[in-house]
C-alpha cells in the first residue's frame, strides 16, 4: 500500500532500533561467488535437477554474454554485487521487523509481504534500481542491458519488466525466500510461493504493488483459461524453465 511504502521510505532517516527475532528465519546472505562458475555451454548440458541448484543470476548473465550491450559485462563482479545488496536487504529487513510486528495491518498481515516490500524498497532507494523510462514507448530488443541484469548492476541504464523481476528473485533467493518468476502475456513478475501463502510481487514501478492472478488474466493482455491450463502462463517457474 502507499502507506506502507511511505513508512518504509522514512526508515533510513531514523535511528536504529533494537533488532527483533524473525518469525521466519532467513538464510544469511553470504553466498559469495567463486571462480569456478559454469559457462553457458556447461549450463545448457545440465539436467533440470542440476539447473535448479544454480544461481538464477548466473543463468541470466551467462545468457547475456556476447550480446550487443554486454561488452563490459563481468559476471563475477555482478554476482558479488548482488551478494552485497542481499546483505543490505537482510540487515534493513531484520532491523525493522518490529514495524511489522507492531502494525501488521499495514503490511496485509503478512510477513512475506513485509519482506518483499523491504527488498524492493532497499534495492530501489539504496541501489538505484529503476525502470528504463525510454523503453516504455521505444521497445528495443537489441539492447541486452534492457533485458538482462547487467543493465541495473553497475549501470545507470535501468531495467524493464523482463529484467527487474529477475533481479528481485535473484536477491530474494540469496535470502532463502521461496520466490519464483511468473509469466503473464508479454510481462514478467515474481511471486512468493510457499505453503499457505502466495503473493504476487510487482516492482517495475516506484515501490511495490501486489495484484492477484485475475489482474494478470486481463493485463497487459488477456489470457484465456485454456492458456492458463496449458501451463504457459501464471505458474511459478522452475530454474530450468
Amino acid at each position: 500500500s502507499a502507506l506502507s511504502l511511505a513508512l518504509l521510505a522514512c526508515i533510513a532517516l531514523q535511528s536504529s532500533p533494537q533488532p527483533v527475532c524473525s518469525l521466519r528465519p532467513t538464510v544469511p546472505a553470504n553466498t559469495e561467488t567463486t571462480a569456478a562458475l559454469p559457462t553457458l555451454a556447461e549450463l545448457s548440458m545440465m539436467s533440470a535437477e542440476e539447473l535448479a541448484k544454480q544461481d538464477l543470476a548466473l543463468l541470466n548473465l551467462r545468457a547475456a554474454e556476447g550480446l550487443p550491450g554486454s561488452d563490459n559485462l563481468n559476471v563475477t563482479e555482478v554476482l558479488s554485487t548482488l551478494d552485497r545488496w542481499a546483505r543490505k536487504v537482510k540487515l534493513d529487513t531484520d532491523r525493522n521487523l518490529y514495524r511489522f510486528l507492531q502494525k501488521p495491518d499495514e503490511f496485509n498481515h503478512s510477513e512475506a509481504y513485509y519482506r518483499m516490500l523491504m527488498l524492493v524498497t532497499v534495492l530501489q532507494q539504496d541501489f538505484g534500481v529503476h525502470y528504463n523510462q525510454e523503453r516504455i514507448k521505444d521497445i528495443d530488443f537489441t539492447r541486452s542491458q534492457d533485458l538482462f541484469l547487467h543493465g541495473m548492476v553497475g549501470s545507470f541504464n535501468g531495467g524493464t519488466c523482463v529484467s527487474m523481476p529477475v533481479l528481485y528473485t535473484a536477491v530474494a533467493r540469496r535470502l532463502g525466500y521461496p520466490v519464483y518468476l511468473v509469466n503473464a502475456k508479454e510481462h514478467l513478475f515474481c511471486r512468493w510461493d510457499a505453503p499457505g501463502e502466495r503473493i504476487n510481487v510487482e516492482g517495475t514501478n516506484q515501490g511495490m504493488n501486489s495484484f492477484d492472478d485475475l489482474h494478470y488474466r486481463n493485463w497487459p493482455h488477456p489470457i484465456s483459461t485454456q492458456e492458463v491450463e496449458s501451463g504457459h502462463y501464471l505458474k511459478s517457474l522452475t530454474n530450468a524453465e
